[in-house]
């Protein structure tokens, strides 16, 4: 082989020329190469099997499951409250008022415990955040009606020791 810029004799395995430097083009074989045209693949890919199982990567998740538990602290705390307020308006009547009077803490309080269980059961097994609020709502209330029947009571005796101290002069 020589260098096609100076002519220069060179070696095979030579990749530059040892005269001027030039850069040496290996020779290209005189045979053809059998090169297949680019948009047609060597060969066909096999098909896939149709019968095999697809698997997720990882299991779907399990769907929340609601507490229908958390409504009812949320309805007992509303009839909490309410009842705290109508025994202080029906006080004046004198067997509706005392019936009215007992159902108010008691109902708050069962609110209370109820809401209080379903929120640790939201926690410990990942329940729906709404109903971990409206069991909280349910605390909340049965806590409110059971504080206005106290507020409410202590008024009511204030109110009657009043009218009693009014009623002797």
């Amino acid at each position: 082989m020589r260098c096609p810029e100076c002519g220069t004799p060179a070696s095979e395995e030579d990749l530059f020329c040892s005269e001027c430097g030039a850069i040496l083009a290996p020779s290209l074989p005189d045979e053809p190469v059998d090169v297949l045209p680019v948009d047609e693949p060597a060969e066909p890919a096999p098909p896939l099997p149709l019968d095999l199982p697809l698997e997720p990567s990882h299991p779907p998740p399990t769907p929340a499951i609601r507490d229908s538990r958390a409504n009812i602290a949320f309805i007992l705390g509303v009839v909490s409250v309410a009842s705290s307020v109508a025994s202080m308006a029906a006080s004046c009547i004198p067997l509706v008022g005392s019936l009215i009077c007992c159902v108010g803490p008691v109902v708050g309080i069962v609110a209370i415990i109820l809401g209080a269980v379903v929120k640790r059961d939201i926690r410990a097994r990942g329940g729906l955040q709404d109903d971990w609020k409206r069991a909280h709502q349910g605390i909340i209330l049965g806590i409110t009606g059971t504080v206005l029947y106290g507020v409410f009571l202590v008024i009511g005796v204030l109110l009657g020791i009043g009218v009693g101290l009014l009623g002797e002069l």
